[in-house]
């Protein structure tokens, strides 16, 4: 997350959280707390997903130059919470794909988690075979979601292990196979401003336009992730290295030009335009 061009803040789930000023990185200034993810706001606040205790993590939102704690906890019943993305939407909800560390260790996925910063109000969201759960508000997504995308102010997205998944309201449509999928075990999702949405997988990139799904010839590659840059390109990470798609050309940057490694494991993008390329052992911004 970006509070400006020279001044992002890096996460990777540990105490070395990173504040970069566009040559060095150093501490943010959190007192070495475990930060799961940085968070940028439409309006432009920053806000930190911190580790408060062994099982819990909080939401700290930076003014000016020191971080503020919020009231809110983000929690499970059955143990340790853990995200597999966090990302606002354009009303300025905070979407965080949620699960929990069991017995064994292992991270078992349980759906959704939505945060109103204003009012530090949080809501948990998952199918359930509680017949009085949707009653209650609670929507039945996929308990294994790891992406979302927004399609305008009233459509969110998401990617799961089920298929994709689109929210209006409480309205809650899974596509599957039966849909049109190549495959429901997807990796990645992203809307276009145009209406069009794309979903990642290891069966390549499938299209959806309202009506049908349909495979690109040119972007059958197998993606781990995918985010649409706002002059319009596709982008893709692959463990081919990056790869972009203007709706006509494929091009790609890997190893042999420039990149550290070729696998590209995350993107994000800032609202300057940059690339955030993770690697299995790198991380490197990308100038379109």
């Amino acid at each position: 997350a970006c509070a400006a061009r020279d001044d992002c803040f890096l996460a990777n789930a540990s105490s070395a959280a990173w504040r970069f000023d566009g040559k060095n990185f150093r501490d943010p200034g959190l007192g070495g707390r475990a930060v799961e993810a940085f968070v940028r706001r439409p309006t432009g606040e920053i806000y930190a997903l911190v580790r408060n205790d062994d099982a819990t993590i909080g939401v700290s939102t930076l003014s000016g130059k020191r971080w503020t704690d919020f009231p809110t906890k983000i929690s499970l019943p059955e143990g340790r919470v853990e995200l597999s993305f966090a990302r606002f939407s354009p009303g300025g909800l905070m979407w965080l794909g949620v699960g929990y560390v069991d017995e064994d260790g292992d991270i078992r996925p349980k759906g959704v988690a939505l945060v109103d910063v204003t009012t530090g109000a949080v809501s948990y969201h998952h199918a359930s075979s509680d017949a009085d759960a949707q009653r209650r508000g609670v929507l039945p997504v996929p308990i294994n979601t790891v992406d979302v995308s927004f399609l305008g102010m009233d459509e969110v997205w998401l990617a799961s292990s089920q298929g994709a998944v689109r929210v209006r309201g409480t309205e809650v449509k899974l596509y599957n196979e039966t849909d049109g999928l190549r495959s429901e075990y997807l990796s990645g999702i992203a809307c276009s401003a145009s209406g069009m949405v794309y979903v990642a997988a290891r069966q390549g990139i499938g299209a959806y336009d309202g009506e049908r799904w349909s495979y690109p010839s040119g972007l059958a590659t197998p993606a781990n992730d995918i985010r649409f840059a706002d002059d319009g390109r596709l982008w893709l990470g692959t463990d081919r290295g990056l790869v972009s798609f203007d709706g006509a050309k494929i091009r790609r940057l890997d190893a042999r030009r420039g990149l550290p490694e070729d696998k590209v494991v995350d993107i994000d993008i800032d609202h300057y335009g940059r690339l955030w390329i993770r690697g299995s052992e790198s991380i490197t911004v990308v100038i379109p």
